[in-house]
């Protein structure tokens, strides 16, 4: 999927493009795309995740993206793990997990701390915007870094409050 110019690429497993979509009129933009083996989730660097049907790439309904009442804007990349989508903001050091049914933020991943091992730091932009699960395992990235990092969720149950993100 494209930022700007609003296009998908479909390819199969031998990476032959087999056709090219354009996004329907109500997302404006390609920040980040994942599936739940049914449906295809879309964020536009918004609040909103539109969930559309493969088949005839409509939306069939959106979410806003909410946590304590306030809109959580600038969604980037989106994955979905067991049964969420997860999603970073972008040029925060956060990833959410958000429920896909309601758009509640339903937990916090924070990776500062991983910007200490590239040579290109986030405030130039070189910022967390990958995400992936393969084989049960989850691994996250950024743009242009030169690590790839395999995380694992630590639940703090004493401190179970959301972190506050600073502008």
């Amino acid at each position: 999927m494209t930022w700007l110019e609003r296009e998908v690429y479909v390819y199969n497993k031998e990476l032959t493009l087999l056709e090219t979509l354009t996004l329907p009129s109500e997302i404006e933009e390609g920040w980040g795309i994942c599936n739940d083996g049914t449906y295809l989730y879309i964020s536009s660097g918004s609040h909103k995740i539109y969930k559309l049907n493969p088949a005839t790439f409509s939306v069939i309904s959106s979410v806003e993206v909410i946590n304590d009442g306030k809109e959580i804007h600038n969604l980037n990349e989106l994955e979905w793990v067991d049964g969420e989508i997860w999603g970073n903001i972008y040029f925060s050091k956060f990833v959410i997990r958000i429920d896909p049914a309601t758009g509640k933020v339903i937990g916090w991943i924070n990776l500062t701390g991983l910007e200490t091992n590239e040579t290109k730091k986030w405030y130039a932009g070189y910022v967390l915007n990958g995400i992936a699960v393969y084989d049960g395992r989850i691994f996250v990235t950024g743009k242009e870094w030169k690590n790839m990092y395999e995380i694992q969720l630590v639940f703090d149950h004493e401190t179970l409050e959301n972190p506050k993100l600073r502008n």
